[in-house]
């Protein structure tokens, strides 16, 4: 983190009066080693590889309550594609004590420190280490030690992959799509076998870039045919995202690379 980046954080600090905000926020600033480290925030007892991810996921999760959702029933089913190191899963646990949660994670590495991670803290989740997909089988993964791993043509590992249509329990109150770029086929796979009427709610990352543009039109559309309404909080330039650059005239974002959050919902969910 650089120490411009590290002022804006600060300063939006000022509005969550969340004490562990800062001590993230100071690790983030110090630098990562990318050797495995544990802190206890008021959360639970977290190992970690990057602090950089660490802070972000914090933010976005804990701070800024970005996962939060209101549920009819006290027993929600949450599926978590993408659980990373678990902070998530914690949120959903503190949200819901008795919610079902299932949750995948494709890094072999880090899907061991989500266990450890929920198994310290006393969360109850299913956990499966393998990457979620539109086919079963195996698929190249390349694990960048931190949140921001995905499959890949060519190169990486392989890991075990699961097709999400023949695994969605038959509700889910909540999913949640962090997958890196697999979510465009995985949406697509979704909603033309109807298993997308099966959920209640979506929250997750679009991954924009020039590749990737048909297949955001195409999600948008087959989401909005399922009944669900589409609404994005915010975007930001991610010149990080595998892929081709599609250079633009905008200083702001000049290889057209976009990292977009999104929230779904079905009529009569909210």
């Amino acid at each position: 983190m650089n120490f411009r980046a590290f002022i804006g954080a600060a300063l939006r600090g000022l509005k969550y009066q969340d004490v562990d905000y800062y001590r993230l926020l100071m690790r983030a600033m110090l630098g990562n080693s990318r050797a495995a480290r544990r802190i206890r925030l008021r959360c639970g007892t977290i190992d970690y590889l990057d602090a950089d991810s660490l802070f972000g996921q914090y933010e976005e999760i804990f701070a800024q309550r970005g996962y939060d959702f209101a549920s009819a029933s006290g027993d929600p089913v949450i599926v978590d594609c993408g659980g990373n190191i678990g902070l998530s899963v914690l949120r959903f646990a503190r949200l819901y004590p008795r919610a079902q949660i299932d949750v995948y994670e494709a890094d072999p590495r880090i899907a061991e420190m989500l266990r450890e991670n929920l198994r310290r803290n006393g969360v109850s989740a299913r956990i499966i280490a393998c990457a979620v997909a539109d086919v079963n089988g195996e698929v190249n993964f390349r694990a960048d030690g931190n949140d921001g791993g995905s499959i890949v043509r060519v190169g990486g590992i392989r890991v075990p992959a699961v097709r999400l249509v023949a695994v969605l329990p038959p509700r889910v109150d909540l999913l949640k799509l962090d997958i890196e770029g697999a979510e465009f086929s995985v949406l697509r796979d979704l909603c033309s076998s109807g298993a997308i009427t099966r959920v209640r709610c979506i929250v997750g990352e679009f991954h924009l870039g020039v590749e990737t543009l048909a297949g955001f039109g195409r999600a948008l559309s087959d989401l909005e045919s399922a009944g669900f309404s589409v609404v994005f909080p915010f975007a930001r330039a991610a010149p990080d995202l595998p892929g081709l650059s599609l250079p633009t005239p905008f200083l702001r974002i000049p290889d057209g690379r976009c990292l977009l959050h999104f929230y779904g919902w079905r009529s009569g969910a909210a």
